[in-house]
């Protein structure tokens, strides 16, 4: 295994659509109003990337200490000697500091002390998942990661280019945030065994198996709902071309082939993503 494999593994990379995705968006959204900046988008791309990748590995370092991932886990980095706990948990923090650098370097050059209203939320949310208050341990993991994932780094992102609140990403955000919920509900139905013998409760213990897939389902649909709503034009049309893959999905909850589902759910959401780029497009040439 070469060192990028590795580290594609360590920090989880299959899942960096639910954080890659929003950051476009929204700045797509800027572009729209003419107000798009390539450099803070690239600094805004780079800062998410190394939070979420920063969060990621925390969670697999208290996840670890906590004893929630065995050897058969998705999450293999730590207990597969990939990378040593110690190591891990130094270049996490590390991560998540040059994330916070970042931001706080733009605040600064950009003049807008009130973005750390958005920014700080998300870093605490990312910090508490498995450390300290540990929510997701609590059943709340969903609620975290939908606001972390849909309206502070969708909003977050608009923010820091047109420099004002912008309902459109606000909206945009809503579907963009329930499907990467999907990401880990597909996860915490896959888990659902091992979490339970670590005494964790997730949605899934509350839910059960089948209501979970209920779930998963209800939120695809949504997602759709509300972004054909809150677009509300014939380009509408062109999110017909992301239902086959969501199809797929259904068929494999269905088969109940979890861990498949948890990487095809994080590439639904580039899918849908692209889709809702191009019908964002071409509802504003209509």
């Amino acid at each position: 295994m070469n060192k990028f494999s590795k580290y594609a593994i360590i920090l989880r990379a299959y899942s960096l659509p639910a954080s890659v995705i929003p950051v476009i968006i929204g700045s797509y959204l800027a572009y729209q109003m003419d107000k798009f900046n390539p450099i803070i988008f690239g600094l805004t791309l780079l800062a998410a990337i190394m939070l979420h990748t920063g969060s990621n590995l925390i969670n697999t370092f208290f996840d670890y200490k906590n004893g929630v991932d065995k050897e058969d886990a998705d999450d293999i980095g730590i207990v597969k000697n990939l990378i040593p706990d110690l190591k891990a948990k130094k270049l996490a923090i590390s991560l998540i500091l040059l994330s916070s650098f970042i931001g706080l370097g733009m605040v600064f050059f950009l003049n807008i002390p009130e973005f750390l209203l958005i920014a700080l939320p998300g870093v605490l949310l990312s910090w508490f998942y498995t450390a300290g208050f540990s929510y997701k341990y609590k059943a709340m993991g969903e609620i975290g990661i939908f606001l972390a994932f849909g309206p502070l780094i969708t909003i977050g992102t608009t923010y820091l280019q047109i420099q004002q609140f912008s309902w459109d990403a606000f909206w945009v955000s809503i579907p963009l945030g329930l499907l990467i919920v999907d990401i880990l509900l597909a996860n915490n139905i896959r888990d659902a065994k091992t979490d339970a013998e670590s005494n964790i409760i997730t949605l899934t213990h509350i839910l059960g198996e089948k209501g979970s897939k209920v779930l998963y389902f209800t939120i695809i649909l949504f997602a759709y709902l509300i972004a054909i709503y809150h677009t509300n034009s014939i380009s509408s049309l062109l999110f017909l071309l992301s239902i086959p893959v969501a199809l797929k999905l259904i068929q494999t909850a269905n088969k109940r082939e979890y861990t498949i589902l948890v990487r095809n759910t994080a590439q639904f959401v580039t899918a849908f993503g692209i889709n809702f780029i191009l019908v964002l497009g071409i509802k504003s040439l209509i």
